[in-house]
């Protein structure tokens, strides 16, 4: 089925399928993967997200509640199985990888928005904040940083176990031109200009507190990278730590160093090959499409720079039916 036929529907806590409005439908059509749409019914304000070509998540503006929404028809589920967190459980190519060699003065590929992983982005980013916008994904494929990355994921791998390599995906903010440079020559520690949890290459879970560290370019848009990283076990940090402590009774030092170690959102690692720069996404002013009451007549028109001249009509119905009306 075509994501311009058919009905969109949301679901309530009962599990039920329920079908927009007409107007809310129409409009939730006219979006395209990534848009933002908001708009107003049974007395709330929602902003709704499209994840695919037959997938919305909506958030209540005011309790924040989100829900998701899919297109009529469609029987199979509507979020497939998440792409980005399948990958990260293998060493396998991503699947999103080109077949073809990439030329390596430039190993970034721009994704296209429908595909799955861009929309497990989009989906991720939405949770965290509605107001950012999405404008282009593009997948870092450069094999001899990602073979290094493999090697030290193997190695942590037997050292600490897999149910202690604590995987991430987390985001580093940084300009423009110092991210087309660790997509080339990988995370540098050279590259870090903060030391308040320790000497490292900086990420954050917050994509908002990311953003504080990516200025605006000169086309308007800033940039972070979605990288995989192994935490392994974690630390408080320290501004005075050059790389982190040992693990008591032993002489293995945590593989990295946090904010907080029961909620962190600041990770700090200090090995350069811990870390693979798997996306580079750019952000942008959120553009979203706005939903309002179009005041119509009773023979259907709208009534816009059509009123009635009647100020007891005024508003209600056009000149044409007014006139019929009186006359």
């Amino acid at each position: 089925m075509s994501s311009s036929e058919g009905s969109w529907q949301w679901k309530d806590d009962n599990e039920h399928w329920n079908n927009y409005s007409s107007e809310i439908n129409a409009a939730m059509h006219y979006c395209k993967i990534g848009d933002q749409l908001t708009f107003n019914t049974g007395g709330w304000k929602y902003i709704a997200i499209k994840l695919s070509e037959y997938a919305f998540v909506q958030q209540n503006r005011r309790t924040k509640t989100k829900r998701y929404a899919r297109l009529d028809g469609v029987r199979y589920h509507v979020y497939p199985q998440n792409e980005l967190q399948s990958c990260i459980k293998t060493l396998t190519k991503p699947s999103w990888w080109s077949q073809h060699t990439i030329d390596s003065s430039d190993c970034k590929v721009q994704l296209a928005m429908g595909r799955q992983v861009c929309a497990d982005i989009i989906s991720m980013v939405f949770a965290a904040s509605s107001a950012v916008k999405i404008q282009t994904i593009y997948s870092v494929q450069n094999e001899f940083l990602f073979a290094l990355y493999q090697a030290h994921r193997t190695a942590y791998n037997k050292l600490l176990g897999r149910n202690t390599l604590n995987e991430k995906y987390l985001w580093h903010g940084t300009d423009e031109a110092t991210a087309e440079k660790i997509c080339q020559q990988g995370f540098l520690r050279d590259f870090n200009r903060r030391s308040a949890f320790g000497s490292g290459v900086y990420f954050s879970n917050n994509i908002k507190t990311a953003l504080q560290y990516a200025p605006v370019n000169n086309d308007g848009f800033q940039c972070l990278l979605l990288s995989r990283v192994i935490v392994g076990e974690s630390c408080v940090g320290y501004q005075s730590y050059k790389v982190p402590p040992c693990k008591p009774n032993t002489l293995q030092q945590y593989e990295s160093m946090v904010d907080n170690v029961y909620s962190p959102s600041v990770f700090v690692i200090t090995k350069d090959n811990q870390c693979y720069p798997e996306f580079m996404v750019k952000f942008g002013e959120s553009s979203r499409v706005h939903i309002k009451h179009v005041p119509r007549c009773i023979c259907g028109c709208e009534l816009k720079e059509r009123m009635a001249t009647d100020v007891y009509l005024k508003g209600v119905v056009c000149d044409q039916c007014y006139r019929s009306m009186m006359y």
